[in-house]
């Protein structure tokens, strides 16, 4: 008689349950694979656009070296799910007892992105802010991604060593915990830092245009920022209180990918805010009964959104610019402590200019 291979696996009453030890890296690994199709799109976009050929060669490697991590971080988490799936099919025992080194590979490979991403953010807000304890800041935020990789880097080590063994995971509980727990603790600290630095520089400015995308800009930190966050306190609370049940792996697989479409989507928001900027300069300059004070305030308007885009890969430039009083379109450089100096500049100058040329008038009529 042949065996019927459709014949589901036995169970019993001491052996794992397949939805709760298989079942999370299933619906990880599909919901991993969305997010690689998310983030290849991005790569595209980015790499099609005008801003990645004026970025730094360090940054577009970077952006490469991210993809490639999460690339090979998808093939792993899919053998992983074929070891549990295929290679050990009817022999449920083996899902609670024993970790494949693909498994061991993912907290490793989450580290590598996370530590990336955050570091990125590090020197981007050591770029931003010019005190001396202000800077402190960034510096613990690379001490804390520096810890939470070292700490994955433990945990896959601990695995591997222990030949896959489940008991390996008692003695790597606390690298465990120190990675998640440093995660969370540092994209907190990320947002936290990032709003507070948009917000002080929106109640700077005067320019409404400026403002409004300022407001754009800490929305969107809040939502890339605060994801990840969130994310690595799920994994974080389901490793503490359901550890047995691998529920915790969803989240764990999906926050590489979290990390890294959060990173390549801040990047790609200046690609597009450039789109809508030309748009809006197309339009002012179609519409020929618009003011000229009008044309330059929008000329202005898109500089100023040029330079706070500039400020994510490049640090702000010290050079001010200002408006010669002979001529509002003349530019020329020279120091400035206010970021929106020139904004406030021409907007005077162009009420004086107005304020001047209605007293012409009147004289003349006169």
């Amino acid at each position: 008689m042949s065996s019927n291979t459709s014949t589901p696996p036995p169970s019993g009453p001491t052996e794992a349950v397949p939805s709760t030890t298989f079942g999370p890296v299933f619906i990880g690994n599909i919901i991993n694979w969305f997010l690689l199709g998310t983030l290849a799109v991005q790569l595209y976009i980015y790499a099609n656009s005008a801003q990645s050929r004026k970025d730094p060669i360090w940054a577009r490697l970077l952006i490469c070296c991210v993809f490639l991590v999460d690339f090979a971080q998808s093939i792993i988490v899919t053998q992983e799910a074929w070891y549990r799936a295929v290679e050990i099919w009817g022999k449920t025992e083996l899902l609670s007892s024993k970790i494949p080194w693909s498994g061991a590979l993912i907290s490793l490979l989450d580290g590598i992105v996370a530590w990336m991403v955050q570091s990125f953010y590090a020197w981007r807000i050591w770029t931003l802010t010019r005190g001396a304890w202000v800077r402190s800041l960034p510096i613990l935020i690379e001490l804390l991604s520096i810890m939470q990789f070292a700490a994955s880097l433990a945990g896959t080590i601990g695995i591997l060593n222990a030949d896959g063994s489940t008991n390996s995971l008692e003695h790597i509980q606390s690298s465990i915990d120190t990675w998640l727990a440093g995660s969370f603790a540092n994209d907190m600290i990320i947002a936290a830092c990032m709003i507070a630095l948009l917000y002080q520089a929106r109640s700077r400015t005067v320019w409404v245009q400026s403002q409004s995308l300022y407001d754009r800009l800490i929305i969107n930190t809040l939502q890339t920022g605060l994801i990840t966050a969130v994310v690595a306190g799920v994994d974080l609370f389901l490793w503490e209180h359901y550890p047995a049940q691998y529920f915790h792996l969803t989240a764990a697989i999906i926050l590489g990918k979290l990390y890294s479409n959060a990173f390549i989507s801040t990047i790609n928001g200046r690609v597009f805010r450039e789109y809508k900027s030309n748009s809006q300069q197309s339009s002012s300059a179609g519409n020929s009964s618009g003011a000229t004070d009008m044309g330059v305030q929008v000329h202005i308007a898109q500089q100023r959104e040029r330079r706070i885009d500039a400020q994510t890969l490049a640090p702000p430039d010290r050079r001010k610019f200002a408006v010669d009083r002979q001529s509002p379109t003349a530019w020329k450089a020279r120091p400035s402590s206010d970021d929106d100096s020139q904004v406030y500049e021409l907007s005077a100058l162009s009420k004086a200019n107005q304020e001047e040329s209605r007293n012409d008038a009147n004289a003349n009529a006169v």
